[in-house]
C-alpha cells in the first residue's frame, strides 16, 4: 500500500537529516517507521545506515554524508515521490 502522506513526512526528513538542518536522534524520533507503506520503511532501514545512534550530532562538517551517500539519499527521495511501489 503507498501512503502518500508517510512518503511526503519521509522525504522531508531525509531531506532536513542529509542537508544538516536537523539531528540524527530527530530523524530517527520523526522517522515513520511503522508506516502501512513498505517503500517507506526500505528507505528508513537505508537511512539508519548513514549514521550512528551513539551520539546526538548534524550531518555537517566531517559528519557531512559523502558523494556515494548524497546519491543514494537523492535516489530514496526521487523515488518517495515518484509513487512506484
Amino acid at each position: 500500500m503507498i501512503d502518500p502522506r508517510s512518503r511526503t513526512e519521509a522525504a522531508l526528513l531525509l531531506r532536513r537529516f542529509a542537508s544538516g538542518r536537523i539531528t540524527n536522534d530527530d530523524f530517527d524520533e520523526r522517522y515513520p517507521r511503522r508506516s502501512p507503506d513498505p517503500g517507506v520503511v526500505a528507505v528508513g532501514g537505508v537511512a539508519w545506515t548513514l549514521y550512528s545512534d551513539l551520539r546526538t550530532y548534524r550531518l555537517v562538517g566531517q559528519k557531512a554524508l559523502s558523494s556515494t551517500d548524497r546519491r543514494l539519499v537523492a535516489r530514496c527521495m526521487v523515488f518517495l515521490h515518484s509513487g512506484l511501489p
